[in-house]
């Protein structure tokens, strides 16, 4: 449903693009990977063809094989959960390998180079927690919808986190 008036990307600004959705492809959940391939045959489809090859020649690449489908699964379970605002629940293995069952509302999913988390806030221990997606197993989301509260939402979070690193 969005229109763009007819652009000109500088190469620069090409090859930006085309990384992010080498690595959208590579290090994100089927649905987004999806879109971001749709929206680089769109863009070729106006840029001026001396770019977009220039572009495609760009080496830089982001290998996805250490994120199997069962991440892109999980992935796309918290987007839903997040867009939907339904509670997940989850089978969850720290660090040290204790498992717990957790009930979270799901806030937003973090990029942190190979690793992706997603912030909630967390029923069990009413407070906002990050769990790493590939510590997560058994995921489902439940019937149970959730409404941003004060102090359990996700500026709430956003605003511990810059707290937190101001200490």
């Amino acid at each position: 449903g969005f229109e763009l008036p007819p652009l000109m990307f500088t190469l620069g600004e090409i090859e930006a693009r085309m990384v992010g959705a080498r690595m959208v492809e590579a290090w994100a959940g089927r649905e987004l990977a999806r879109s971001a391939s749709e929206a680089m045959v769109k863009i070729a489809a106006v840029a001026p063809a001396d770019r977009m090859r220039a572009a495609g020649r760009v080496a830089i690449f982001a290998p996805g094989y250490r994120f199997d489908e069962s991440l892109r699964t999980r992935f796309d379970l918290f987007v839903r959960s997040i867009d939907e605002k339904r509670k997940a629940s989850f089978a969850y293995g720290d660090a040290v390998g204790a498992a717990s069952i957790r009930i979270v509302r799901p806030l937003a999913l973090h990029f942190w180079g190979g690793v992706w988390t997603v912030a909630a806030w967390c029923e069990l221990r009413t407070d906002f927690r990050t769990f790493r997606l590939d510590r997560v197993g058994d995921l489902a989301l439940t019937d149970d919808r959730f409404v941003a509260e004060p102090g359990r939402a996700l500026e709430d979070y956003m605003a511990r986190v810059t707290a937190d690193r101001a200490k």
